[in-house]
């Protein structure tokens, strides 16, 4: 019974939607309290009377009673029902959720299951986990305060709109008057499921006393050293208890603390529940329910069971625990993480140096991950609510960047070394688990038999696991082998079970160990999450801002800083799909935090840099030859009497003195300085770049930045420019300056990789320009302006004017551009690009150059009928037309008619319909009322395919319009860039660059296509009309129909289609029904042969009406003319008709059905399957693959192959009835069932079919003396030449379409057409163009089905056979292809082998029987699955058609 329940997937699921749940109504928590984001219904005016009504009243809100307080509702019902649709939605998902959990909860207590986290770890885990987030997720919506609004509003809005209530309306608003006191409601419903809760968390009495240790005992117990023991140093780190180990502190204190608040009779009668529960309360004042969201337990428990009779001695205990928790718990916690900064910095030396140690020890890693998680995140909550207590410094940690630093350097070489660890944990899962699992099975007594499929798959997946699929680079995906564990656990861990689970604690001991295992292999970075996820801290950003503010101030922690920012990468985890909308403003709340952190280590940086470089700088300035003075006039006057230095005098030091140093002790500022660059510096080196929401940050390119802002600044502090006194230093002084501060620069490059030549170079390229890229000033403004004042005061511009230009005459082309250019080129580009020298005669080009130039346009022509044109004045409207890269605009002038005084337009019909085809290709466009369109873009969607669409068309024209733009704005902004350049006081102001026209949207693209198309109509129609053929495939379908819209849907149900050998299709008409709709088609096809002398076809294949058993057929009819037209039935058609006769096309029979129901009817050409057998055969022999039989040869045969090489004929009427019949009987047996016992046809219908389908075998023989196959070329295979045949009977799929209307060229009111094109939705235009549906073939038969009619299990198409989990190479198997069993050999099973090898030699299969021999009668015995079969699927995915 345990197998039907699956309670392992429901558990996984739930917890899963769960946590989605969650997070939603964490999110509409949020939304609603902020008032930026709240929604604008709750705080519009207009509908606040109607929120006060429906609080007032709610669930019972009456929209007729209340009208006058709804009525702001009624008029904005869309655009409500449209806002809190999402929010509603949340609202059912909740209601949904608890449904579901209240059945699994239930079902689970009726099975009386078994929890123990020592035992069936992942089972009892996920129970509590489900009892957890199902009581978060009711606390979450009774927090939520404007739930009865949202949902009554978008009730009446919904009432409003339809005229009825919602259906889930009175359930949702029930369940919030239920819940309005969460914690009572939620304590009566976990009454009946005490005994289950209340086992699985006493189970944890055995881990959480030992994970709960103080920092001396941590310490007394070396924990998480490798040093402590050097002899077993290389042992692995393994204990009965795997996952316990890493499992946090904090999932447990929830499920401990939440637990016994819903089950709480226990409290009471159970001294070991006591104990648990207050050892939890002891450990901490609040409890996380999700995200930021946290619980004061202690106040909250007090207030519970203050409600409670029978409950008052727990008050006293609760006030115990919680006075405990502020009095001790802060130094406990300190002192913990203290431990934990000294382990995890031994633990990443030691592991850094070896790092093969990460294969037997990664188990410490996790460990230490967790715990200091646990440590983190107890700091984070706490320190968001510091309690009122003595010591408040206990909640502040100033070097909680160093536990974070190591924390990331641990998931920094798990990362690195994922080979190490996978190759470690692949030999152990093989050679030792594998045995270890092995040896526990075989010493059970009991196995039933899903139980033993369960642990054979087990051996068998870890057995088959080698060191050459993880060299061979492949990925491991072991996910199915822990959930079938966690069903194991399920299944063993009922009430009654056969195998019950905790009488084999061996047996749970080795899988426990084999999972955490397994999980190193392929599920590294889901532990880590578990383990060392800190994405919690985005929701904390004040604390997460505070810690680091006490961290940079500690000299100490300024190498570990960057710890933070690179935490901001864990962030991205904390999303989940249910919650789409936070995705956005977790992003931004991370990338700020990131950055912030970022700027200040480097501003930190960049400030310690600089005070370095100015005091290299002041060394530097002592050294300049200005300073010199003094001493050459102290050398030169040194043999006069030196006069005695005055009293108070100090004598001055020269240049090299602060080198000296007497004692090493004497720490000077610059060494400090040096120091502080050296730890700052170190923070850099923990990674050179990390992701966070796909941008890649490299914290040196901040530092860059930083360096790059202040280096400007500084550069015009040395300038020392007085704005009073107009004095500046001097250029020499200055570049002496900058000189000593790029030399201090490069000696940053040996603390960190940073290119300080590009920074040097952007600065020094900015103070060249008169801003810098902020927009200060710079240098050269400075002095420019300096020079401007001083100097060239009285200097004046002087301009000269160009000289004016004159003609020069024509000269001859060069030589080398005659070569190169057409002849009839020549003229016009030597008259218009070239001059002659006037001295020597010789080709120039002429001055005024252009960019492009043409040739001269050819004359206009200017005549109305008889009478000749004349100017009359421009037309007053320019149009605007659409090119492929831009727009141009198009004017023209009135033309008057010297005979009827009627004025044209020069672009009208009127007009372009006299001019020749010559001079009519020169017009350039096709003009529409509003905009008009380029020839070249209509040339664009001609031709139309899929992905040619007008869609795909805007989208490319919106890209080569908005690169043009982009070139021209460049050249604008290029050409105003000398002007701002040489501006030396007031920079020009230019004007903006034009705005990017807009495009016409797609749908008036697609109007002018139609336009185009009606203007082709003629020269289409003679296309289509000029195809004949001798062999015709008429064809009907309903799929084009079905896509008309507009006013079009509904007028047709048929699109026929006449089409020949080659593809092309004669005919196309939509008709209200097949018969007598057609005559029309047949008579006008008739005639067209008729007019142009064509002979008539042969031979016609259809759909239909093929042949009558009462005179004529009526294709043959219809095509009275042609006397000589054999009409034959299309075998695709004639095989679609069996397909009905099966229960569903999903059967695994179905394939070889179909397969056989082609060799039936069709046999291939003897001689062409020889020639192809040699060639391929000649292949497979290049390809040196070993011995090759003819069964191999036609294996590698396909069945493209057949039918471009092979022909084929019919079998004849009297073969092809016998075959049909056979085969219908063959799998009308027990040989057309699988192996469930579903058989394939129907035996009523099938029978039916087959006896209304025998009289049409004779209509789809071949016709005789008429050749269907023509030679199309030769293909050389394995040395073979073969030839290549095309049948000339092809499908045509293609979508003609023809109305029967006569078709005008244009609208005639142009305004009425830009109105319909305005009335389609872009939305609603799905235009993707048209793509050909390729199917394989089913009337190809493939080359081994020789004989239809055999046995289908010894078919080689048929289907495979079930193999046992196990590998090839275990003595196991199976009766009948059902049964599976595991084989007592434990010798054989040990040894791994490949899943895909095959038995290759005699030996191999001698050792198989007598393994098969060996094996005892029970199991030999095929096993008997229980009756699944229903005579015919009404629902579901694979429901059988609906065919009469």
């Amino acid at each position: 019974m345990a197998y039907q329940f699956k309670l392992a997937e429901k558990l996984v699921i739930l917890n899963e939607r769960g946590q989605g749940v969650l997070i939603r109504m964490n999110h509409i928590k949020k939304v609603c309290t902020d008032p930026k984001r709240r929604p604008s219904y709750f705080i519009d005016k207009s509908t606040e009377s109607a929120v006060k009504y429906i609080n007032r009243k709610f669930p019972n809100v009456d929209i007729r009673g209340g009208s006058q307080h709804l009525s702001s509702i009624q008029k904005q019902k869309s655009v409500i029902l449209e806002g809190l649709h999402s929010y509603y939605e949340s609202f059912l998902d909740v209601m949904e959720f608890r449904d579901n959990v209240y059945e699994l909860l239930n079902t689970i207590d009726a099975c009386q299951c078994f929890f123990n986290i020592l035992s069936n770890f992942d089972l009892t885990k996920n129970y509590l986990d489900l009892v957890v987030t199902y009581t978060s997720v009711i606390y979450m919506l009774s927090r939520i305060d404007d739930k009865k609004a949202i949902v009554g509003m978008y009730n009446c809005a919904f009432e409003f709109s339809n005229g009825n209530s919602d259906p889930s309306f009175p359930r949702l608003g029930q369940m919030f008057i239920e819940y309005d006191h969460p914690w009572k409601k939620l304590s009566e419903e976990f009454g009946p499921h005490t005994k289950s809760v209340t086992e699985a968390l006493l189970s944890l009495q055995m881990v959480y006393p030992r994970r709960n240790l103080s920092a001396d005992q941590w310490r007394s117990a070396q924990l998480l050293s490798l040093l402590a023991s050097p002899a077993a140093m290389l042992s692995p780190a393994c204990c009965d208890t795997m996952a316990c180990e890493y499992l946090p502190m904090e999932v447990m204190e929830r499920w401990i603390l939440i637990g016994f608040l819903l089950c709480h009779s226990s409290l009471n009668t159970n001294t070991s529940s006591q104990n648990l529960w207050k050892m939890a309360l002891r450990n901490s004042l609040y409890i996380t329910i999700i995200r930021d969201e946290i619980l004061n337990i202690h106040k909250l428990s007090e207030d519970f069971f203050d409600s409670l009779k029978g409950y008052s001695k727990r008050i006293p205990d609760i006030k115990e625990c919680k006075e405990y928790v502020i009095t001790n718990c802060g130094a406990l916690r300190r002192e913990k993480r203290n431990y934990l900064r000294s382990a995890l910095k031994e633990l990443t030396k030691v592991l850094e140096d070896e790092p093969a140690l990460l294969g037997p020890k990664v188990l410490f890693v996790f460990m230490a991950l967790s715990f200091s998680r646990d440590e983190v995140l107890w700091l984070v909550r706490h320190a968001e609510n510091i309690p009122k207590t003595k010591t408040p410094e206990d909640y502040a940690d100033s070097q909680l960047a160093e536990l974070l630093y190591y924390m990331e350097k641990l998931r920094t070489l798990l990362a690195q070394h994922r080979y190490i660890i996978q190759r470690y944990h692949l030999q152990y899962l093989s050679q030792y688990d594998a045995l270890a699992l092995n040896d526990t099975i075989q010493g059970m007594y009991v196995c039933p038999e899903e139980e033993s499929v369960l642990m054979s798959s087990f051996v068998s997946t870890l057995s088959a696991m080698s060191l050459k699929h993880l060299d061979a680079g492949e990925e491991f995906d072991l996910k199915p082998f822990r959930l079938d564990w966690l069903r194991l656990q399920a299944y063993t861990s009922i009430g009654k079970a056969p195998l019950a689970l905790k009488d084999y604690p061996d047996l749970a001991k080795v899988m426990n160990m084999a999972q955490f295992h397994t999980r190193m292999m392929d599920n590294v970075n889901e532990l880590l999450c578990e383990t060392a996820d800190l994405s919690i801290l985005c929701f904390h950003a004040r604390v997460f801002e505070k810690l680091f503010s006490q961290n940079s101030e500690d000299v100490s922690m300024q190498r570990y800083l960057m710890a933070f920012p690179v935490i901001c990468s864990h962030f991205s985890q904390c999303l989940h799909p249910l919650c789409p909308e936070e995705t956005e403003e977790i992003e931004n709340q991370s990338l700020k935090l990131c950055v912030t952190f970022l700027e200040e280590i480097s501003r930190q940086t960049c400030t310690v840099v600089l005070e370095i470089c100015a005091e290299q700088c002041n060394l530097h300035e002592k050294l300049l030859p200005k300073h010199s003075a003094e001493t050459i006039s102290t050398a030169r006057n040194k043999k006069l009497k030196k006069s005695l230095p005055k009293k108070g005098d100090v004598p001055k030091e020269k240049p090299g003195t602060e080198s000296l140093r007497k004692d090493r002790a004497i720490v000077t500022n610059l060494d400090k300085m040096h120091q502080a660059l050296t730890e700052l510096c170190a923070s850099f080196s923990i990674c050179a770049d990390f992701t966070v929401f796909k941008h890649i940050i490299v914290p040196a390119e901040f530092l860059l930045t930083q360096l790059e802002i202040r280096l400007n600044k500084v550069i015009m502090q040395m300038a020392n420019y007085n704005q009073s006194t107009h004095e500046i230093a001097r250029p020499s002084d200055l570049l002496a300056g900058i000189q000593a501060y790029v030399t201090s620069l490069h000696s940053l490059s040996c603390y960190i990789n940073i290119d300080v030549t590009r920074l040097v170079k952007n600065v020094l390229l900015q103070q060249t320009q008169p801003l810098d890229s902020y927009g200060a000033q710079t240098i050269t403004t400075l002095y420019t302006n300096w020079y401007l004042l001083r100097i060239l005061r009285q200097s004046s511009d002087r301009q000269t004017a160009p000289d004016p230009p004159h003609h020069q005459p024509p000269a001859e082309l060069p030589g080398h551009w005659k070569d190169h250019l057409p002849p009839f080129q020549h003229e016009w580009i030597r008259n218009t690009l070239f001059k002659a020298n006037p001295r020597t005669g010789k080709p120039e080009l002429v001055s005024q150059l252009k960019r492009w130039w043409y040739p001269p346009q050819p004359p206009l022509i200017n005549n109305c009928g008889k009478h000749r044109l004349t100017a009359a004045g421009l037309y007053r409207t320019v149009r605007k037309v659409l090119d492929i890269d831009g727009w141009y605009d198009l004017a023209t002038e009135y033309l008057e008619c010297k005979g009827c005084k009627k004025k044209y337009p020069a672009w009208s019909e009127d007009i372009l319909g006299q001019l020749d085809m010559g001079h009519r290709s020169q017009f350039p466009a096709l003009l529409t009322y509003r905009y008009s369109c380029d020839n070249r873009v209509l040339r664009m969607m001609r031709e139309r395919t899929l992905g040619n669409s007008v869609t795909q068309l805007y989208k490319k024209l919106m890209e080569q319009h908005s690169e043009a733009w982009t070139q021209r704005v460049l050249q604008y902004l290029t050409a105003c860039e000398p002007f701002t350049r040489s501006s030396l006081v007031q920079p020009p102001v230019f004007a903006e660059p034009p705005l990017l026209p807009a495009l016409p949207k797609p749908k008036w693209l697609l109007a002018v296509y139609a336009r185009d198309v009606l203007w082709r109509l003629h020269e289409v129609k003679a296309k289509i009309t000029s195809v004949h053929s001798s062999v015709l495939k008429m064809d009907s379908t309903k799929k084009v129909t079905k896509k008309l819209a507009g006013a079009a849907s509904g007028t047709a149900a048929w699109c026929t289609n006449v089409g020949n050998e080659h593809g092309q299709v004669l005919v196309s008409v939509l008709t209200a029904a097949e018969g007598h709709g057609l005559d029309p088609m047949a008579a006008g096809l008739m005639k067209r042969y008729r007019d142009v002398g064509e002979a008539a076809p042969k031979v016609m294949y259809v759909d239909r009406d093929c042949c009558s058993q009462h005179g004529q057929c009526r294709v043959k009819m219809m095509f009275s003319e042609w006397f000589e037209l054999e009409v034959r039935l299309n075998i695709w058609h004639f095989m679609r008709r069996f397909a009905a006769g099966v229960t569903t096309e999903a059967h695994p029979l179905y394939g070889i059905f179909m397969a056989r129901l082609s060799t039936c009817i069709f046999q291939w050409d003897p001689e062409d399957v020889a020639a192809l057998r040699c060639a391929k055969e000649g292949e497979l022999v290049a390809k040196k693959t070993g011995h090759i039989s003819e069964r191999a040869v036609s294996a590698h045969i396909t069945r493209r192959e057949l039918a471009l090489h092979c022909r084929r004929r019919t079998r004849g009427v009297e073969e092809t009835t016998r075959l049909i019949g056979s085969l219908i009987d063959l799998f009308d047996s027990a040989d057309g069932k699988d192996t469930l016992g579903v058989p394939l046809l129907d035996h009523g219908r099938i029978q039916q079919i087959w006896k209304e389908q025998r009289k049409h075998v004779p209509c789809i023989q071949d016709p005789e003396n008429f050749p269907l196959y023509m030679k199309t070329g030769t293909l050389k295979k394995g040395g073979v030449e073969l030839c290549c045949y095309r049948c000339e009977l092809l499908g045509m799929e293609y979508l003609y379409s023809q109305t029967g209307k006569t078709l005008t060229p244009v609208l005639q009111n142009p305004e009425e057409e830009d109105r319909l094109v305005e009335a389609v939705d872009d939305q609603d235009l799905q235009d993707e163009g048209f793509e050909e549906e390729i199917t394989e073939d089913i009337k190809v038969p493939v080359l081994y089905e020789d004989d239809p009619c055999r046995d289908v299990k010894n078919s080689p198409s048929s289907l495979p056979m079930p193999q046992s989990p196990a590998s090839p190479a275990e003595p196991s198997t199976s009766s009948g292809g059902e049964g599976q069993h595991l084989a007592p050999a434990p010798s054989v099973l040990s040894q791994p082998s490949d899943t895909g090898s095959s038995l290759s030699d005699e030996a191999q299969v001698t050792e198989v029987i007598q393994l098969w021999t060996a094996l005892p009668d029970s199991d030999k015995q095929q096993v008997n699955y229980q009756p699944r079969h229903q005579p015919q699927l009404t629902h579901g995915r694979f429901k059988a058609p609906k065919r009469t």
